[in-house]
């Protein structure tokens, strides 16, 4: 690149650049195990806007490991609604943290110090194996794979709707990966598509990243600008896709190529364009710049 000030070359210029069209981890945390820097099966992963901190469903070893910003180990946390290796997704809430346990059919909501808040189950949960939490109406989004619906409850867990059935037509699901909210209280589920639904659980529009081709998507977030950052695993293939939430389009894609992903599944973003990865295949997180 060559810079110039009042068509004036300036020393050490041109400056010259290597670009790639590989995007690798800028950090990864974890390993197989049981110890404090170690994960068995992490499934799910969420991030508090407010101090940064990150929270991992650590599924193997039954409880969440809570990290700095920067990835570095603070604590564990325990409690009943991680218990038998059966917790698989996590959502942050005004009070701490959400929980779901399939086994169990629980929602617990837990403090950051692993005390019991609230916690509720609902007679129609078959494998309920995500959640998430719409701070602006205080809804509990629950997906349940047994249904192949998404449960919407209020904070007090008072069901308010379903949305979607099992089927392939649009606003129905097949084997649901996770479920998210965007900035206007859009409940956003990921199957082997993105389906997108107003706040009322009326469908918007359908998303496929590239084309119709056989794959699944794991974890999906929105971030601040509407872009929608999901987990894609194909046969040979698992990558990351960042996609428009108006349009659909795809606007660019995380090959991670010189540390390939491994049964990607949950995913959180960070205040500083970064996007946080599960790689449950290889037990650890890993870190990309993705804007």
């Amino acid at each position: 690149m060559k810079v110039s000030v009042l068509e004036r070359p300036i020393k050490d210029f041109p400056l010259f650049f290597d670009v790639t069209e590989h995007n690798n981890p800028v950090a990864v945390y974890g390993c197989r195990g049981s110890g404090k820097d170690e994960f068995l099966q992490p499934v799910a992963i969420a991030i508090d806007d407010e101090e940064g901190t990150v929270y991992v469903v650590d599924t193997g070893n039954s409880r969440i490991k809570e990290l700095t910003s920067d990835l570095q180990f603070v604590k564990h946390i325990e409690n009943e609604g991680l218990a038998g290796r059966s917790c698989t997704g996590i959502a942050v809430s005004s009070n701490g943290l959400v929980v779901v346990n399939w086994r169990t059919k629980t929602i617990t909501e837990l403090s950051h110090e692993g005390e019991t808040i609230s916690q509720f189950s609902h007679n129609a949960f078959q494998e309920p194996i995500d959640v998430a939490v719409d701070k602006s109406y205080g809804h509990i989004l629950v997906a349940d794979n047994g249904l192949s619906c998404v449960f919407v409850f209020d904070a007090d867990g008072k069901i308010l709707f379903q949305v979607g059935r099992r089927g392939s037509h649009r606003g129905c699901f097949n084997l649901i990966s996770s479920v998210t909210v965007g900035n206007g209280g859009e409940i956003v589920v990921a199957d082997s598509r993105i389906q997108v639904f107003s706040a009322k659980g009326d469908f918007i529009q359908q998303l496929f990243g590239e084309g119709k081709g056989k794959g699944r998507y794991g974890g999906v977030v929105v971030d601040g600008n509407n872009r929608i950052i999901a987990t894609r695993s194909e046969k040979n293939r698992n990558y990351v896709q960042v996609l428009g939430l108006d349009d659909g389009s795809l606007v660019s894609t995380i090959d991670s190529h010189e540390s390939k992903l491994k049964r990607p599944s949950g995913m959180a973003i960070t205040s500083d364009r970064h996007v946080i990865v599960v790689d449950l295949g290889n037990n650890c997180i890993k870190k990309y710049r993705y804007w």
